[in-house]
């Protein structure tokens, strides 16, 4: 037959602490990636972040 070890259940709540203070600082940033905007990264002709200076839209005000 086997040994019988005691084992303290409380001996690693130090650690059991630090790994749930670990976990919620990192859901922080994980949320706010899942949760982020995907339209502001696409490609929009009608922003107004758009590089170019010129338009062929009619709306611009140039030739029709």
């Amino acid at each position: 037959m086997g040994e019988f070890h005691y084992v303290d259940l409380f001996a690693t709540k130090g650690i059991e602490y630090i790994v749930v203070i670990i976990y919620l600082i990192i859901l922080i940033p994980f949320w706010k990636f899942l949760t982020r905007n995907k339209d502001s990264y696409r490609y929009n002709p009608h922003s107004h972040h758009s590089h170019s200076t010129t338009s062929n839209s009619p709306s611009a005000g140039g030739e029709k």
